[in-house]
């Protein structure tokens, strides 16, 4: 009985197709499983693991399906013709899974993790498509009449498969009759693909990965091109020592690179600490462009980079490390090929072996520096997995076949592919990439299942007729494999280039030559065969068929569909609001208590009021989207306006900048009026120091960092800009007056800024030196105490400096620390570490043990001082800010058991920020700037009363709001 084509038979057969892809989809869902058990995470490449084991999934099952339809024809009876088919496919089925694990598992060897992790897992799912299907699609196909019906006998009678089956024997019978020409082509091809491979050259281009036609290639080309390319490549200067990029050499010896650099038109953007040292340089001399230049000294150099920290500057920290012992050069490189960064990196080193510096280790890194070292995985890559699955898959083939000789000779067709692909790639110009290094591995694992399955049919169908040629010609081998691959084609990546009149070019010569007349001799174990296979017909047709209930239970689920469907669009209709919606209502801010305190978050950019009485948010304003950290809203109490400090740029994140005063309602928040200013203020990451409300609040004063320090006064009863004030050298602003302010100068002093009544100022006084701005800098966390004010250095010395007469006087510091709390190396640190409550002249500090360089670290523990006697007070341990943030996400209450684990297996973390309120009974708030919590202390006894739950993800500031 002819077979019918295995294209009508999957459109014809949905029924048989089912089992084939459920079996195939069952493993990709258990190996991902696994892989979830075992809590590794995905990476880029599981997606086509997925696919690929699919394939391989659905490849064998469809072996299985058309053995059995074949069989179930012939024979007559669904039980036998599925223990047949699994007697005739399962140990190909076996081998062929092996191989193909094999394939995947010389991968193993690459130094590239995600391809050493798609090589274990791939394999694993292989295995496991393998083991799944054996067990699925027998059980799946016994489903059904035990013998087949007359009708559809008929129906595959009449449709057959003659023209499948006249071109396999078609080409059978060409491979026999043209042998040596089949060969010949294949020797020269195979020589063409060689000198192909030679002129294969390796480089990867992510980019080129995707059409023309696909809109991500497009919007990524033109964001590197605007954006200052995606790629980069950092060059690391090591001087070895402690602030030895503080040295003029070593940074003109970064700028001489950097410039090196900007000449190759690869490069978009060129970034180092030698920038912002130029920039200060300049900005310092009101702008002039004659000092966009190293300073020559290490001591104005010291000078510059400690008052642009001071003053809230952060962009050091990205370019050389707190010790200033290493610094780094960042290239931001434009998409290009792996070959061009190659050549650029080349042109660069020469340059720095023909200029060097003494002192100074010069190391590469960055993403475009791995990109570089894959060059050369992807070479040892493919070289090492091709020969450990050559002599693994061959070793495997000889075993197989019994034979050393026929295991070689079977692994020449499963390595011509692999020729053809990688010669045709060289000669097409078509580089080997990251993509493409799997090529030669699993499309041997692949492709030596088809010569497994060819030669293991060949020998049966050999056994049946006894004759060569006819077990060469016939049709049932050849079959499944092609339908194999037209159902996994799509599923593997890369995919299989087989040639299948080659592939069966050598087994077809052997044929032929043993059987040179072709006769056709019948064996015994032939006539056994369809003398069973009659019998097993006759027993099945005595059997009647079973009721066929498949047409109620079709009618029955279409009624509960339809039921449902009516059920669920009533009870939309059901719910659907009616009638008009209530007029809106003008919101007000909760009045609170005196216990209110603002709260920036960085990451959604607003600020919040708290009442720290009850935690509740008693209101809150959006900060610009563009800014690092929103500004500390200023409360003018008796005007009953808020002021915050913001830019916006045209264009979202870009074109003309617009800097202004916000001004909100304080009762209802709503914007009634805002002030534009001069293009010029300090977007900094901490709002310390860079705006005040002057006493009387009529001035509001902003500092200006870029292009020159300054300050922008404005006039708020006149809603208009009033002046600019120059502070060459200083930065900071710490109101003193109505109309008066202080700022912290580089050189170690403080100056006093006066202004007249129409906001016109200039500096009126320096005080005498009070620090050293090199060996122990003060912060800009400073704190007001009447007419005085109190700074504290990195080493733990406080300052007081008195504004009462005009004139700033410096009284002599005192340590916060004693010598041996010093030697156990106690120190100041975080953003907003100082804290002053007026009444009772108590100041709190935030402290911690650590280092030079520090300064800005989160400290555990809350010191107190009490300023007349000079002497510490207090000291309160600060709680657990993870554990207290962790607690109400799985409903943990505070001080519980649980909370208690918390605490003793997280690390602590410290605090970076505090604030204390004015009042009688003062609340003392802390928080860590990376965790969404605040702790609210009794500030008397440091006494933990409750948290605000609701502070943001991350901010570090605070501000009280009496």
């Amino acid at each position: 009985m002819a077979e019918r084509p295995p294209a009508h038979q999957a459109r014809r057969r949905a029924r048989a197709v089912r089992p084939s892809a459920r079996a195939g989809d069952r493993e990709p869902l258990a190996r991902v499983s696994h892989r979830s058990g075992r809590r590794r995470r995905r990476d880029r490449r599981d997606q086509s693991r997925l696919r690929r084991v699919c394939g391989v999934g659905v490849a064998e099952a469809v072996h299985i399906l058309i053995e059995f339809r074949s069989l179930f024809q012939r024979l007559g009876d669904r039980r036998e013709a599925i223990v047949q088919s699994l007697y005739l496919i399962g140990a190909p089925c076996l081998l062929t899974s092996l191989t193909t694990a094999v394939g995947f598992l010389a991968l193993q060897v690459s130094p590239i993790l995600a391809i050493a992790h798609m090589a274990v897992y791939s394999a694993v799912g292989v295995v496991l498509a393998f083991a799944l299907t054996m067990m699925l699609v027998p059980a799946l196909v016994s489903f059904g009449p035990r013998m087949p019906s007359a009708r559809n006998a008929a129906r595959d009678s009449a449709h057959g498969g003659a023209w499948l089956l006249r071109g396999l024997r078609a080409v059978a019978a060409w491979n026999v009759r043209h042998r040596r020409a089949v060969l010949v082509g294949f020797a020269a091809t195979a020589v063409l693909s060689m000198i192909g491979i030679a002129r294969l050259r390796v480089d990867s281009n992510w980019l080129d990965d995707f059409s023309d036609r696909v809109p991500l290639k497009a919007a990524t080309s033109r964001i590197d091109q605007v954006m200052g390319g995606m790629a980069n490549l950092v060059y690391v200067f090591d001087t070895g020592a402690e602030d030895g990029i503080r040295d003029p050499a070593v940074l003109r010896a970064i700028e001489s690179l950097q410039r090196e650099a900007e000449r190759d038109p690869l490069v978009r953007k060129a970034s180092s600490i030698a920038d912002i040292v130029k920039d200060l340089n300049q900005s310092f001399h009101d702008g002039d462009p004659a000092y966009y230049a190293i300073p020559d000294s290490r001591e104005l150099v010291s000078q510059l980079l400690l008052l642009y920290e001071t003053s809230g500057g952060d962009q050091v920290e990205e370019w050389a490390t707190t010790d200033f012992a290493r610094a780094n050069l960042e290239l931001r490189l434009g998409i290009a090929p792996v070959s061009h960064t190659a050549r650029f990196v080349e042109n660069l080193g020469r340059y720095l072996a023909a200029h060097p510096t003494p002192g100074i280790e010069v190391k590469l890194t960055g993403i475009g520096a791995l990109w570089l070292e894959l060059l050369h995985y992807i070479v040892a890559s493919e070289i090492e997995s091709f020969l450990f699955a050559f002599a693994l898959i061959g070793a495997m083939m000889c075993f197989i076949f019994r034979s050393f000789r026929t295991g070689l000779l079977s692994m020449v067709p499963n390595v011509w592919p692999i020729l053809l692909t990688l010669g045709g790639m060289g000669w097409s110009g078509i580089p080997l990439d990251y993509n493409k290094v799997m090529i030669a591995t699993v499309a041997m694992g692949i492709a030596v299942d088809d010569t497994i399955h060819f030669v293991s049919r060949y020998h049966h169908e050999f056994e049946e007729s006894g004759s060569y040629a006819e077990a060469l010609a016939a049709d049932d081998r050849r079959r499944p494999c092609g339908v194999r691959h037209l159902a996994g084609a799509g599923a593997r990546l890369p995919r299989q280039p087989v040639l299948r009149a080659g592939r069966g070019c050598a087994v077809g010569r052997a044929a032929g030559g043993n059987d040179r007349h072709g006769t056709a001799r019948r064996s015994p174990a032939h006539a056994r065969a369809r003398a069973h296979a009659r019998a097993v017909r006759a027993r099945g047709r005595a059997r009647a068929p079973r009721r066929a209930r498949g047409g109620r239970v079709r009618r029955a689920a279409a009624a509960i569909g339809s039921a449902a469907a009516f059920g669920a669009l009533w009870l939309v209709c059901g719910v659907a609001p009616t009638g008009e919606p209530p007029a809106p209502r003008a919101v007000e801010v909760a009045p609170g208590g005196v216990h209110r305190v603002w709260i920036t978050d960085r990451i959604w950019r607003h600020s919040a009021l708290f009442d720290g009485d009850t935690g509740q948010v008693l209101g809150m304003v959006d900060g610009p989207g563009v800014t690092v950290t929103p500004k500390l809203p200023l409360h003018a109490h008796r005007r009953g306006e808020i002021y915050v400090a913001e830019l916006a740029y045209s264009r979202g994140s870009r074109g003309e900048r617009t800097d202004f005063i916000t001004i909100y309602d304080d009762r209802t928040l709503t914007v009634t009026g805002e002030v534009v200013l001069p293009t010029r203020t300090g977007d900094a990451n901490t709002s310390i120091g860079y705006e005040a409300l002057l006493d009387g609040e009529r001035f509001l004063a902003t500092f200006n960092q870029f292009p020159f320090a300054s300050v922008s006064i404005t006039d708020l009863e006149k809603r208009m800009f009033a002046s600019e004030v120059l502070i060459t050298g200083c930065a900071g602003i710490f109101p003193t007056g109505e109309r008066s302010f202080a700022t912290l100068c580089g050189d170690g002093t403080v100056a006093a800024v006066e202004l007249d009544a129409e906001g016109h100022g200039h500096v009126s006084a320096h005080s005498e030196r009070f620090f050293d701005p090199v060996s122990d800098p003060v912060t800009m966390a400073g704190v007001r105490w009447g007419s005085r004010w109190v700074f504290v250095s990195f080493e733990g010395f406080a300052h007081v400096i008195d504004f009462a007469s005009g004139t700033p006087v410096a009284a002599p510091s005192w340590s916060l620390f004693t010598d041996t709390e010093r030697n156990d190396r106690w120190r100041v640190g975080g953003f907003q570490h100082l804290a002053l409550h007026a009444a009772s002249q108590r100041l709190y500090s935030i402290v911690h043990r650590g280092g030079p360089g520090s300064h800005k670290a989160p400290g555990r523990e809350v010191w107190v001082y009490d300023l007349a006697e000079r002497r510490r007070v207090e000291r309160f341990a600060l709680p657990h800010f993870m554990a207290a943030y962790a607690a109400p996400q799985f409903g943990i209450t505070r001080g519980s058991w649980l909370h208690r684990i918390l605490q003793h297996w997280i690390p602590s973390d410290g605090a970076h920020s505090l604030a204390v309120t004015q009042d009688a009974a003062p609340l003392l708030f802390v928080r860590n700037a990376e965790v969404g919590v605040v702790a609210v202390l009794d500030a008397r006894t440091g006494e933990h009363l409750r948290n605000l739950d609701d502070a943001g993800v991350a901010g570090p500031t605070m501000g009280v709001d009496p």
